[in-house]
């Protein structure tokens, strides 16, 4: 029985760790290919002419003032809706005004 057993397990030999047993060759190849990896120089685009920080600026302070003109026109008109359902119950009309 142990006989079968043994013949029909599927282990595989790995072959062991060595440390310390690399040859230089191999580790300068090792710091070679990280190197190229790490280099960035080829996803880099040539700018034709140099940046205007100033348009930059003066777009994105463009863009915050219109962001925030469109973030109060919200705000109003949710606290229009509020006022609008808290009108719906009669006593609350008669209290606030609005009859």
């Amino acid at each position: 029985m142990e006989a079968d057993q043994k013949d029909n397990s599927k282990i595989l030999c790995f072959r062991p760790r060595t440390f310390g047993s690399r040859d230089r060759k191999d580790k300068t190849r090792f710091e070679e290919d990280i190197c190229r990896l790490l280099d960035l120089s080829r996803f880099e685009m040539r700018r034709e002419c140099p940046d205007d920080f100033r348009k930059r600026m003066v777009a994105n302070l463009a863009a915050l003032v219109l962001l925030t003109t469109f973030a109060a026109l919200a705000a109003v008109d949710v606290y229009d809706i509020a006022r609008i359902e808290r009108c719906a119950q009669p006593l609350e009309c008669v209290i606030s005004g609005y009859h």
